[in-house]
């Protein structure tokens, strides 16, 4: 029942994430191939963690070799790449909110208290990139990373400095982010501020930059399936999201809540949610940025956010 009150937000996801956080694992696996792609010049991803995560999940994750995270990962691929640094007990700040009488009563916003310090960091990290030579920047934001990411864009103005959105960012890459508010008769885990983000920076929002929303539909929910099955953890995760639970998803993510209208909508039937297990504190070899997953989407964010020379390409649909 705490999921249902504002506090319960902080407590579940503190909870889940300290699990994870002291998991080490015994699997192995062989050593990644040495990169045959030079880094390309001027270029950066910077990464925007999800909810409860920890900047060290995209770089050794769950105390896996540093080769296993998704840093290593692009950088084998040609691109450097940098994490908005986040630490786990950082989202304990998300407790602010319950200073703000429209938070509690489920009427957050997004530059309210809860989640202000988040979007800080992520202009501050862009800004940071641009200072040291990037001339190109391309958000990848995990999970709850994905609405966060969205509110730092805005409705174009990046950081209140005078800088436009698209003078600061290229495009907005989202992995298994919910996106879409729960519906009215639901609760809403956000106190309201996805609702509220929702309404303000609809899809595709920014028309000079490119979106694309990645999407796993590898678990099926299933209400009852046996206890601690990934099947009925995401029954339960997905019913707190899009107010259904038997829908298939990423195991933690429904897939009908992660996408972006106007947005590259990229699909996959594989990859799950997260650097664990859905459900569990066993890292995985099988998330979005895995080795063995990561192209699946990152040549059509490639193609689709025109990597190489000239302008990003325009989407169909964007407003």
């Amino acid at each position: 029942d705490n999921l249902m009150r504002p506090h319960g937000l902080v407590f579940v996801a503190l909870a889940w994430t300290a699990t994870r956080a002291g998991a080490l694992s015994a699997s192995t696996r062989p050593a990644p191939q040495p990169s045959t792609r030079p880094p390309r010049p001027n270029f950066e991803f910077v990464i925007c963690p999800g909810f409860g995560n920890d900047s060290l999940d995209y770089i050794a994750p769950l105390g896996l070799p540093a080769d296993d995270g998704l840093v290593a990962q692009l950088l084998k691929r040609g691109y450097r790449s940098r994490v908005v640094p986040v630490q786990r007990g950082d989202w304990l700040r998300v407790a602010y909110g319950l200073t703000d009488w429209e938070f509690i009563r489920g009427r957050g916003t997004p530059e309210g208290r809860a989640f202000r310090w988040y979007i800080e960091r992520v202009w501050a990290t862009v800004n940071k990139a641009r200072a040291e030579g990037a001339t190109q920047v391309v958000l990848i934001a995990h999970s709850a990373g994905g609405w966060l990411a969205r509110v730092a864009l805005g409705d174009g103005d990046w950081d209140g400095q005078g800088t436009a959105s698209h003078q600061a960012v290229r495009g907005l890459v989202t992995l298994g982010s919910p996106h879409l508010p729960p519906p009215e008769d639901c609760a809403d885990q956000t106190q309201g501020v996805l609702r509220e983000v929702d309404r303000r920076y609809a899809g595709a929002h920014l028309s000079r930059l490119s979106y694309v929303t990645v999407a796993s539909s590898v678990i099926a929910g299933v209400q009852d399936a046996r206890r601690g099955s990934p099947e009925r953890y995401a029954f339960g995760s997905y019913r707190m999201v899009c107010g259904e639970g038997a829908v298939p998803g990423d195991g933690v993510v429904p897939l009908c809540a992660a996408h972006l209208e106007g947005a590259k909508q990229l699909s996959l039937e594989d990859p799950v949610h997260s650097i664990n297990e859905p459900g569990t504190s066993s890292p995985t070899f099988r998330w979005y940025g895995s080795d063995d997953y990561i192209d699946q989407w990152l040549p059509e964010v490639e193609a689709s956010l025109g990597l190489g020379d000239g302008p990003p390409r325009r989407l169909s649909g964007a407003n």
